[in-house]
């Protein structure tokens, strides 16, 4: 991750959102003060990790994907921030892709109401290819699993 050091010098706007509005001042706040040994430690970990991984019929991302183009062939951004018609087009043939980034409930069009603790796991019920695991732990939700293949879900 983290493929070029642009954000370095000119942070763009999904930076300013990530700091402002999606948890990034809080993880700032938890890594502040520690060595520059053990930040270059956790940067340099986080830059090995693959943007994307698959598991038999399964893609995992952070947020989304081109799903006009091959995984293998999206951007970090691509993957990271997530296009908001992704979740409502198909998306891999034979495949299902589990991701988090967006919150469920505005996924689920339920709005706030089921916003925190009531949030659930998202499932496609359209393509049934995507599945949606950011049940708002950064805003004082839950945090989920899901036990593949079965589905069984898990929430804390």
């Amino acid at each position: 991750m983290l493929e070029t050091r642009a954000w370095r010098t000119m942070p763009s706007n999904n930076l300013y959102n990530w700091v402002t509005y999606n948890g990034g001042a809080e993880m700032y706040n938890e890594i502040k003060d520690l060595s520059v040994k053990k930040l270059t430690a956790i940067l340099t970990w986080i830059q090995k990790l693959p943007l994307y991984f698959t598991i038999g019929k399964f893609i995992f991302t952070h947020a989304a994907a081109n799903t006009h183009k091959p995984i293998e062939k999206n951007t970090e951004d691509e993957v990271v921030w997530a296009d908001e018609s992704f979740y409502y087009r198909p998306a891999y043939k034979d495949k299902i892709m589990i991701f988090g980034h967006i919150p469920t409930w505005l996924l689920d069009k339920s709005g706030t109401e089921n916003k925190d603790k009531n949030a659930k796991i998202w499932f496609d019920n359209v393509y049934k290819d995507k599945i949606d695991i950011n049940c708002g732990g950064v805003f004082g939700g839950k945090l989920v699993a899901i036990e593949l293949p079965s589905m069984l879900e898990f929430y804390e």
